[in-house]
Order: structure tokens, then C-alpha cells, then sequence
């Protein structure tokens, strides 16, 4: 019998000792042994040396394999947990040998999952399968795949009776504890030689020694850390005690949460298992901490099975393994775990020393009865024996039609095409050089009279090359299903979508096929987006192929197959596709036309195509349809209907993340509070798409384009249930209302405003032409202009009241936009009435005019923000003020709070995008170190003094729109937020904080 085990990390974790040692006693027992990890197979030897042969993933699923050769004896994968990257292989591994696999459980993997996220279990389960999908790695289970992976198994294994509960009850399941090797079991308890270690680590004889195996992760930090505190106790209590750590920490344990703990620790870091048992051999006494929850009930801690061979006093919490020992005999069964209970029982040891000899010798006899893997072995081995009989699938015998397809032929097959350096170009053209070498090695594939010749092969070459053995395949429309079959001969999951109608004159024999090809899926219909017979295989694809098939749909539908295609597909799926393309001759133009929509659809550019079809006309090895294939082509239809032409085969491989989504949609209605609009996806018209609402780039929030309209409905927009309404966290200025976008989650082009005319001339105003050179010529001539860029809480308002007490109205002009509070009545004036008044003709304005100063709020590039007003005027006087970034911060807070409504906490606001570093944003890239003057808000005084010297003006020190309160005493910023929330602030604000420090730099300098 060939066992091949897989497990879900490299020879360095805890399972694969067991799973090392499992196999190795297997091995001995006559079993052939495979044991899979995902990488780093030489890691084997920090366990020792084994008698089964390592493997990658890579390496078992690749067609050298010595899984892949042929094989007499029957074959059982165990799946060693049903973690993801484990669960993926396994499948792809039993699909490919026909073979049926267990899969062992050693945890709730559903409660690691959910508290590596962070998450309860009813949170966890409460997420929907998107949410899922995105957020199980490799290395956690999917509490849905998992259970589906349960259901379609021939058995279960577990290491604790617990873990049966989560056994499906159509199958069978076995529990076995797992083991230690016999050099775990050291001299007898109180026979131990006096070790160098202690000498190494320069301990005083008086010091105990707590040694702990063990790595922290998110799930047992809180047990770490009452270990730790637990023997911080002890040393309180008059006990010198230190605690040997040996593992690695997935999570820091450093800083506030251990602190002064970690001084009672010495940190070994990782070590050998070979190791282990020489350290525990120097320890006084063992703690496995924990207590029984969700997590330790399911579980059976690896470490135990050498704790109690070490024969030493022990600390066990009541549950899992120490439901089976007896309190004070074999261990010290805890209740809670906690650390003043680790600390009792440790000071309870260290004053007995009959007591610790007892317990030690005690749990040695445990383990020697108990933790053999001769024992284990047996058990595993008779549960195998009894269900391969009615489990073991043999190999299906080849359909007539696939006679050639033998194991010889799989083999070599594969082993000459399946290598990713073989994936095709995007677009290409069949060539005699392929065909000649699908004729040596391919030929039942290859001899079929036309474009078939070189298009079948390329399929099948390009699908091996792309998607490993296992993969899931769709072909549209196959007609006499040949490549498919052999697909599905070489271990892959293979549907075909084909209506066989006859239509583009395809065949019509659906049920001749059906019987003829029984491994393949056969569904009798036009390939579509959300098919009944497809239901719940969204995204499950790793390719969609056709051959010779969509020239025969019309160009119109061509949008919706790629839609269809895109629903289907995974993420990195592939799309293939071989095409009979009319080069010169009847119907070459509309070819051309069918190859740009082909091309445009999947985002591969003109001048490729263009470059290919010129390169394809002048090469000698193009391969051309032959005047025999025609002859085929033209049946009974007299030749002068149907005369020859010249034809190749282009072939199109890209990506599904090329394919283009095709989404409907716009935005109706826009204002300071919310946005209203619809979208919805052509190849998903029922599932709601996901949209990211985007101010000046960054993204605010998203939008689930889901609700029902009566309207939308009426107009056949979608299926009615794609519309979307947001309201905006806060109210937004007009000039963020300019930046706003929304993008649909797999798109790339931002909806436009489709129903409101208004909006979308409104937006036009705020979008200006290239300005004229000779208009920046005659703007290097204002010697006097000054530019004062008035960044919101920073005592802009102070500085306005200030500079109008220097220049007369006329020559003051206000860029506030629509704060009409602040706007001059020139700009007012003219915006009203010459609407269509473009950016040139203001700065011509503002020369006519000789303007003095320029004030406000400037936005960014496209509202003629205060980088384009500086690059017109370069010889302008510019000036801005900035502030203390925490007290900038705790203004607008109070602002947004006592006039936008914004109730939630400050640590919400902080995090807003549009708000993050805004004073930073505010230059709009200008550098600070070209800027004129800059002068600090907090540092009023000594600004203005320093400004009005520059200027030789006395500028008066005038104080506008200020907190009365907040005149004279400095925030109190604990007010606002802890000190964690304004250390997350000081993050997010680096660039307001540099900015900061050098404008003040510059001023008292």
C-alpha cells in the first residue's frame, strides 16, 4: 500500500514530527511512504533520518514525479489537517493518481482560523464568501472548503476524541495519540546527570529551571503570557526560578505587554526536535499553560508526549490530555491555568521534592504505556486496511476514441509540455515548426485534415503549460470533445459548455458524446454568465478555452462570452482560444473587425496586432489552412461560392485579469452629502458589484450597488437591484466634491455622470485648458502679486483681516470658491456671469486688473490649485501658514463634531483619507524650501513680525474666528484620545509632522 502524506508547513513544525515519525514506522511495516510538504523538503534533517521520501508540492504534482509512474499498488493520500495550501494539493494529488484520501484533524481549526483574524467563531462563520475567500491564507482553514473537503473523504483521523465531533457521519473515523521516539525517554527520574547547561547559562545552583518547547502565536499569546507572569510569581515568592524558552514567536513579545517579565526568560530561540529532550532532561518541572476553552479542548498539545517521557513534574490544565491523568499522580491538573495557579503549583513542587520525584516517575509510566508509535502505527494502519476496499477507485479504462491515451502516452505527454516556460505568447500564429511537432508527438491530435491540425495540439500544450494537473477546465462549444477527454486522462477537472445545435455549423451528436466520453461533463447549452448547471462555480476556473468557435459568434455576443468568462474564471485564471482568421479572400474584413473586438476584449493593444498580422504575412512558417482542408470547408457548396482564401490560426492566451469587465452605470445625482447612481456588471448582471468611492485619489469608501428600482427595472437597467445610494461620512467641501470618483472594484475607468446634465457641466468648469506660453510671459511681469495660500485652521482667517488692512478691495481677489462669506465680488461676479470663463482668462484678469493679492483656499491641480498659481506666477510673493499637527487635528475635530455632525470617536476621524496630512496637501507639491515665507500658527507673533519685516509692511497682529477658550492654553490632547490613538496619529501624519519641522526650522533660524 502507497500512503502519501501532506502537511501544511515545512519539517520545522510540530505536526510534521508526528507525521516524520508515523511514517517512518509505516515504512518499516511494509507501507511505501511519500510525505508532501509546501517547501524546504531538506528540513527532514532537523528531525532525523527517514525511511519515506520528502517531496514539495511542486515537486509531487510535477509529471517526473515518482507519484506519476506507473504504480501497482493502491495509493490513499492523508491529509495532514485541512488547511488551504494542504486541502488545494490534496485535491489536485487525487484527481491526478484516481485516488481517495483522509484527512487527519489535530486542532479547532476553525477557532485558529478565527482568532488569527482576530474574530469569535460566530464572526468567523458569519462572514460572507467573498469576505472568505480574501481573507483565509494558505496556512488557515476555510470553515466552508474544510467541511466540503470533510464530506468528500474516505476517512478521518484525529489525535483527541473532541476532534470526532467534527467528523461528517458518513464516514468513518479512528483517534490515535500521537508518540515520542525512544531517545525522548532519558535516564529515570532523579538519575539525570548534571548538565553543562546550567553552566552555560551561568545559573547559581539554587535556581529551578521551567524549560517550555514551544512556539507563541496569535491563538496562545495569552497563555505565553501567563506562563511568564506565572514565574515572575515564583521568583517574588523567594524562589529563584528561570524559564527556558525554546520556539518561535509568530507575534512580538516584547515591549509593554511582558516588560520586566522577560527577565526570569532565557530565549533560545528555535532548536532541533533531535534536541529537546537534553534540555528537558535539566528542568525541575514542565508547564503546559492554557485552560480548557475552544481551543485547548480540541487539541493535543505535541509537546506532552516528550514531557511526560522526560519524566519530570508537570502542570497540565484540565482538559484535552489531562482528562486522562489523575490529579497528583501523574500531574498537577490545573483548573484555570492561570498564572497565580502556575505559581502555586510551582512553589508546591519546589518544596516537595518527594512529591516532584513521585509525579515524575509516574507520568514516565504514562508515557511508556501510552506514547509508542508502534501503537499508533496500528492503529492507523488497520484503519487504512479497512477502507481502501470500498474506497480504492481504480483507474478508468479509455473510451474508444482515446485508445492512444494510455499511461505511456499521459507520461510523456506531460513530461514534454507541462513547464510554465511554455505558456504561450498573448497572441500568436500557428507555425509549421508546432505543427511538425505536434505531428512527431501529438499526431492523434494532429491528423485531422485542417486548422484542427495545429489548433487541437496548441490547446492542449498551452493548458498544460499554464494550469498544474488537477486544475479545473471549461471548453465553449467542443463539438467531438478529444482534447477535453485527454485533459481529463491527465488528472484535470474538465466541463464542456456546447449547445450542439449545429450552430456555426458545429455537430449535433449530444448524446453519442455523452456515452462516448464519460469523463468529461457534458452540459447541452450557449455558454453564459450565471448558468443553472454551473450554479455556485463562480471564479472556481483555472481555464476557459475554444477552438474554432468564436468565429462563429456574432460580434454583438462576443462582449457577453468574455463576460461569461469572466464570471467563471479564478483571479488568475486563463482564457485560450484558437481562431480561424481569414487573412485575404471573402470575409478577411470582417475577420479583422471580429480580431480587433477579440484583441480590445482582451486588453491586448492595436499595434501588437497590427505588428503580428504583418510579421504572419512575411514568415515562411506560417501554417496555412492546405486546398485539401478548404475542399472539407466547402462540402456540397459549388467552389465558385466558395472559392479558396487564405486562413491561419491565431491564438489568443491572456489572463483572466485582462479580460475586461463590462460594467453599466453612472451617477445620477452628486451633492455635499451623498451620491446616488447604478452599476451593475454584464457578465453578472444578478451579483452586485462592489464600488470604491475615491476623493483626490484615496479612497473613502466603498458602495455595494445592490438596491432595488422601480425605475431601473422599467428601463431594463440590469435586473432592477443594482442601484446605490451613499451618504458621506462628513459633508464635503465643493472642492472635494470635484475629486470625487467611483470605480467598480474589477474596473478601471470611474462612472460618469449619466442622468444630470448640471453635474457634469458643473464638473467641465472645473477642468481648465493647457495654459498659453505667452500667457506665462506676460504673468512673469507681475513684480508685485502676492499669493497667500490659506490652509484651513492654521489662522488664515487672522492673516485675511490682517492684508486688508494693507490693500484696497480692487486690488484683493478671494479664491474661496462658493464660501460666499469670503468671496470677493469680482471673482463672484465674473464666475456668475461668464461661466464659461477658462483659466487663462482669469490670470489675463488679474494682469488687466493688477491685482495685489491673492487669498483662499486653493485646491488641488485640476481646481487651479496653488501649484498652477504658483507655476503662472514664478515671480509672485507666496505665503502660507501651517500649524502644530495634533492642534490642526483637534480643531477640526471640534469643527467637523459642532457643525458637520460627525459623531464617531476621534480615533475614526484620523483615519479618514481625505483628511490625512491635509496641510502637506494644501502645496499641492510645491516644496516647502520654494515657498516665500512660512510662517507657524502656534508662533503667531513672532510670524508676523518676521513677515512684515520681509514685506516692510507693518502687518497688525489681528486675531480672527478663534476659540476664546482656546486663545492662550495648548490642547489638552488627552481629551481627545488615548496616548495609542495620537501614537497611530503620529503614523498617519508623518508628512503634516515634517513639514512642521522644518517651516519652523525656517523661522527661527
Amino acid at each position: 500500500m502507497r500512503i502519501i502524506f501532506a502537511i501544511y508547513h515545512s519539517f520545522d513544525s510540530q505536526s510534521a514530527i508526528h507525521v516524520f515519525h508515523l511514517a517512518n514506522e509505516l515504512c518499516r511495516r511494509g507501507f511505501e511512504c511519500f510525505v508532501c510538504v509546501p517547501s524546504n523538503t531538506a528540513s527532514v534533517s532537523h528531525i532525523g533520518c527517514p525511511a519515506f521520501v520528502p517531496l514539495t508540492f511542486d515537486e509531487a504534482l510535477s509529471p517526473g514525479s515518482p507519484l506519476m509512474q506507473s504504480h501497482s499498488q493502491k495509493t490513499l493520500i492523508h491529509a495532514w489537517t485541512p488547511r488551504e495550501n494542504v486541502r488545494i494539493f490534496t485535491l489536485r494529488l487525487a484527481k491526478l493518481l484516481r485516488c481517495p484520501y483522509v484527512v487527519h484533524l489535530e486542532d479547532n481549526e476553525e477557532t485558529i482560523a478565527a482568532r488569527q483574524l482576530g474574530l469569535s467563531n460566530a464572526e468567523l462563520l458569519a462572514l460572507s464568501p467573498e469576505h472568505l475567500q480574501h481573507m483565509i491564507g494558505p496556512g488557515l482553514s476555510h470553515p466552508i472548503h474544510s467541511r466540503e473537503f470533510l464530506e468528500d473523504a474516505a476517512g478521518m483521523t484525529a489525535l483527541i476524541d473532541r476532534l470526532l465531533e467534527f467528523k461528517p457521519e458518513n464516514i468513518p473515523g479512528v483517534v490515535f495519540w500521537p508518540a515520542c521516539e525512544d531517545a525522548c525517554f532519558g535516564p529515570a527520574p532523579g538519575k539525570q546527570p548534571v548538565s553543562c547547561l546550567r553552566r552555560a547559562l551561568e545559573l547559581e545552583d539554587d535556581v529551578r529551571l521551567v524549560v517550555y518547547p514551544g512556539n507563541v502565536h496569535k491563538v496562545n499569546f495569552d497563555e505565553i503570557f501567563s506562563l511568564y507572569l506565572g514565574i515572575a510569581l515564583v521568583n517574588r515568592r523567594g524562589f529563584p526560578t528561570r524559564l527556558v524558552r525554546i520556539g518561535t514567536d509568530f507575534v512580538s513579545i516584547a515591549g509593554d505587554h511582558f516588560g520586566e517579565l522577560m527577565d526570569n526568560v532565557i530565549e533560545l530561540g528555535y532548536r532541533p526536535a533531535t534536541e529537546i529532550p537534553a534540555y528537558l532532561a535539566q528542568a525541575d518541572a514542565l508547564v503546559q499553560p492554557g485552560g480548557p476553552d475552544e481551543y485547548n479542548d480540541y487539541r493535543f498539545p505535541s509537546k506532552l508526549t516528550v514531557f511526560f517521557a522526560a519524566g519530570k513534574p508537570m502542570l497540565l490544565p484540565e482538559t484535552n490530555i489531562g482528562r486522562y491523568v489523575t490529579h497528583e499522580k501523574e500531574a498537577l491538573v490545573m483548573k484555570r491555568g492561570d498564572a497565580l495557579e502556575i505559581a502555586d503549583h510551582l512553589v508546591d513542587i519546589f518544596q516537595h521534592p518527594e512529591k516532584a520525584a513521585s509525579l515524575g516517575t509516574n507520568a514516565r509510566e504514562f508515557a511508556e504505556k501510552n506514547f509508542r508509535w508502534s501503537r499508533a502505527a496500528s492503529t492507523v494502519a488497520d484503519f487504512y486496511a479497512g477502507i481502501l476496499p470500498g474506497r480504492f477507485a481504480a483507474r478508468a479504462g479509455t473510451s474508444p476514441s482515446l485508445e492512444f491515451c494510455d499511461d505511456a502516452f499521459i507520461k510523456n505527454t506531460m513530461a514534454r509540455y507541462a513547464h510554465a516556460d511554455k505558456i504561450p505568447a498573448s497572441l500568436s500564429y500557428a507555425t509549421v515548426e508546432d505543427y511538425c511537432d505536434s505531428w512527431d508527438h501529438l499526431n492523434a491530435f494532429a491528423r485531422h485534415g485542417d486548422l484542427k491540425n495545429v489548433q487541437r495540439p496548441w490547446a492542449l500544450k498551452s493548458i498544460l503549460a499554464a494550469v498544474p494537473p488537477g486544475g479545473r477546465i471549461l471548453e465553449i462549444g467542443a463539438g467531438q470533445p478529444l482534447v477535453a477527454a485527454a485533459l481529463a486522462r491527465m488528472g484535470y477537472d474538465v466541463t464542456i459548455v456546447d449547445p450542439y445545435d449545429g450552430t456555426g455549423n458545429g455537430p449535433t451528436q449530444f448524446e453519442q458524446y455523452r456515452a462516448e466520453f464519460p469523463e468529461v461533463r457534458i452540459i447541452r447549452e450557449f455558454f453564459q454568465p450565471e448558468m443553472p448547471a454551473l450554479a455556485d462555480e463562480k471564479g472556481t476556473y483555472d481555464a476557459i478555452y475554444s477552438i474554432s468557435v468564436l468565429e462563429h459568434v456574432p460580434l454583438e455576443n462576443l462582449k457577453s462570452v468574455f463576460a461569461a468568462m469572466g464570471y467563471y474564471l479564478k483571479p488568475d485564471g486563463y482564457s485560450l482560444h484558437a481562431v480561424d482568421y481569414i487573412q485575404k479572400g471573402n470575409g478577411d474584413k470582417w475577420c479583422r473587425d471580429m480580431l480587433l473586438e477579440l484583441c480590445r476584449l482582451s486588453d491586448i493593444a492595436e499595434d501588437e496586432m497590427f505588428g503580428l498580422l504583418k510579421k504572419m504575412g512575411e514568415d515562411t512558417e506560417t501554417y496555412y489552412l492546405s486546398a485539401e482542408g478548404h475542399n472539407s470547408w466547402r462540402g456540397g457548396t459549388p467552389y465558385g461560392k466558395f472559392p479558396m482564401r487564405v486562413c491561419v490560426s491565431l491564438q489568443l492566451c491572456t489572463k483572466m485579469n485582462k479580460i475586461m469587465h463590462h460594467y453599466i452605470g453612472g451617477i445620477e445625482s452628486i451633492s455635499r452629502e451623498h451620491i446616488k447612481g447604478y452599476c451593475y456588471d454584464l457578465g453578472a448582471p444578478s451579483d452586485p458589484v462592489r464600488l470604491h468611492l475615491l476623493c483626490d485619489s484615496i479612497e473613502i469608501g466603498q458602495i455595494q450597488a445592490n438596491l432595488e428600482s422601480n425605475n431601473l427595472l422599467r428601463l431594463g437597467i440590469g435586473n432592477g437591484k443594482c442601484g446605490f445610494h451613499y451618504r458621506f461620512k462628513t459633508e464635503l467641501t465643493p472642492i472635494d466634491l470635484s475629486k470625487i470618483k467611483i470605480i467598480p472594484e474589477n474596473g478601471t475607468e470611474s462612472l460618469d455622470f449619466i442622468h444630470s446634465i448640471t453635474n457634469k457641466e458643473e464638473r467641465k468648469r472645473l477642468v481648465y485648458s493647457p495654459i498659453d506660453p505667452d500667457i506665462l510671459k506676460l504673468a512673469s511681469q507681475c513684480k508685485n502679486l502676492l499669493i497667500v495660500n490659506h490652509i484651513p485652521k492654521t489662522a488664515g482667517t487672522s492673516l485675511r483681516f490682517a492684508f486688508e488692512n494693507l490693500f484696497p478691495i480692487k486690488q484683493r481677489l478671494y479664491h474661496y470658491f462658493n464660501i460666499d462669506v469670503c468671496s470677493s465680488e469680482i471673482w463672484n461676479w465674473k464666475f456668475a456671469k461668464e461661466p464659461t470663463m477658462s483659466f487663462e482668462d482669469v490670470v489675463k484678469f488679474i494682469i488687466k486688473d493688477e491685482i495685489e493679492l491673492i487669498i483662499g483656499h486653493f485646491g488641488p491641480p485640476e481646481m487651479n490649485g496653488f501649484a498652477e498659481f504658483f507655476k503662472i506666477f514664478s515671480t509672485a510673493f507666496s505665503i502660507a501658514f501651517i500649524r502644530n499637527p495634533r492642534d490642526a487635528m483637534c480643531s477640526l475635530y471640534s469643527h467637523a463634531r459642532n457643525y458637520f455632525g460627525f459623531t464617531k470617536s476621534f480615533a475614526a476621524y484620523i483615519e479618514q483619507p481625505f483628511i490625512r496630512n491635509f496641510q502637506s496637501k494644501a502645496f499641492c507639491g510645491v516644496p516647502i524650501d520654494e515657498m516665500s515665507f512660512v510662517g507657524i500658527a502656534d508662533h503667531y507673533e513672532k510670524s508676523m513680525e518676521a513677515l512684515s519685516g520681509i514685506l516692510g509692511a507693518d502687518l497688525s497682529v489681528i486675531k480672527k474666528n478663534v476659540n476664546p477658550k482656546k486663545a492662550q492654553a495648548a490642547y489638552d490632547y488627552s481629551q481627545f484620545a488615548d496616548e495609542s490613538v495620537w501614537k497611530r496619529f503620529d503614523e498617519l501624519y508623518q508628512n503634516d509632522i515634517d513639514l512642521y519641522i522644518k517651516a519652523k526650522n525656517r523661522l527661527f533660524s
